[in-house]
């Protein structure tokens, strides 16, 4: 049923029936943009003529990416392509796949372990491999090691001092919260070009946060932090929603996801909770009353200089509080960090 659908769908796109641009959308085509190879899942409407820096593949020509887009299993569908080098998938969401499919469940526009939605529209969802899955076990706990330090007033590290890896130039934004047992205490965040340039930065806010609200936060950060638990998380775009239909935009938002916004150079984002308390479950209701905060009109997200997004949360890592006062000191981890290496397995700061 897939393959002669997508036999069906392919034939289609190459004789330019399909109507485009897409009623609705907001710059899919500018999405598509020098992406490199991607595969055509389904029969989604694209362009008539050729992409820069793009080339769209049927998928009949990638029978193993196929057979993964089939099964339910993310780390299949990203081994079929990287070994093809497929670097998008663009899915058709009225396509008629198996619920529990992968492909299924890009056409609902969930979001999928490992890989990033990329633009959303009513009829298109473009999806890409998530840049950050490469991140090892050891390079999480060393990003949440460093911020605890830092939290706790630690000179912070040189950015040239991170790994490779942590250090590669690609917009990131960070968030590091402290918890005190279900409680959250304080949470900021930081954009950077690099996850380590966030990372510190969002680390330096949280303590310059904390020192401001010192009375009102029990104490000074140096005394309480023992007692906290520290968390890193990514907060990522996991797709540019292309319609300002608010029952559109209802559909693509899932209970995990937050709403953002990006407006004239500034953004701002509900966590997935309180996108549920501002929104009542409503992904639309929540942009309305973030605008109305924000002093902007409510329906700001129709606006051709706002552009309205997906937020993810990833949890990177965590530093649980010591289990008593005399692990605390002096082993609370709030010495000094020259350099990251002091937490990563054989000092291997530096390494690709």
């Amino acid at each position: 049923m897939l393959g002669a659908m997508l036999l069906v769908g392919a034939t289609l796109l190459w004789t330019g029936i399909i109507e485009w641009p897409l009623a609705g959308d907001r710059g899919l085509a500018e999405a598509l943009v020098q992406r490199g190879r991607v595969v055509v899942v389904g029969s989604p409407p694209q362009p008539p003529g050729p992409i820069k820096g793009t080339e769209l593949l049927a998928l009949q020509t990638q029978p193993e990416l196929a057979k993964a887009l089939a099964g339910s299993a993310p780390e299949a569908l990203l081994a079929a392509m990287d070994a093809a080098k497929i670097r998008g998938l663009l899915v058709e969401t009225a396509g008629e796949f198996a619920a529990e499919s992968l492909a299924g469940g890009m056409a609902r526009y969930a979001h999928i372990d490992d890989l990033r939605g990329l633009h959303l529209t009513p009829r298109a969802a473009l999806y890409a491999p998530d840049p950050t899955r490469a991140l090892s076990e050891t390079d999480r706990y060393a990003l949440a090691t460093v911020a605890r330090r830092i939290v706790g007033g630690a000179r912070p590290p040189r950015i040239t001092s991170f790994p490779a890896r942590l250090r590669a130039l690609r917009p990131a934004e960070v968030m590091v919260l402290l918890r005190q047992g279900p409680r959250p205490r304080l949470w900021r965040s930081a954009r950077g070009n690099s996850i380590a340039r966030a990372l510190v930065t969002a680390s330096v806010v949280a303590r310059k946060r904390w020192t401001e609200r010192e009375s009102s936060m029990g104490g000074p950060i140096d005394r309480i932090l023992p007692r906290l638990q520290l968390e890193v998380a990514l907060l990522s775009d996991d797709g540019t929603v292309g319609s300002s239909e608010p029952g559109f935009i209802d559909r693509v938002f899932s209970d995990e996801h937050g709403v953002a916004y990006e407006h004239k150079g500034a953004w701002r984002y509900l966590l997935p909770n309180a996108t549920a308390q501002a929104g009542g479950g409503s992904a639309s209701a929540a942009y309305h009353k973030l605008f109305k905060d924000d002093g902007l009109p409510p329906d700001s997200f129709g606006r051709p200089d706002t552009r309205i997004y997906r937020l993810w949360v990833e949890t990177l890592a965590s530093t649980e509080p010591p289990a008593n006062r005399a692990e605390a000191e002096p082993g609370d981890g709030l010495g000094e960090v020259v350099d990251p290496a002091e937490v990563l397995d054989g000092g291997t700061a530096g390494a690709d």
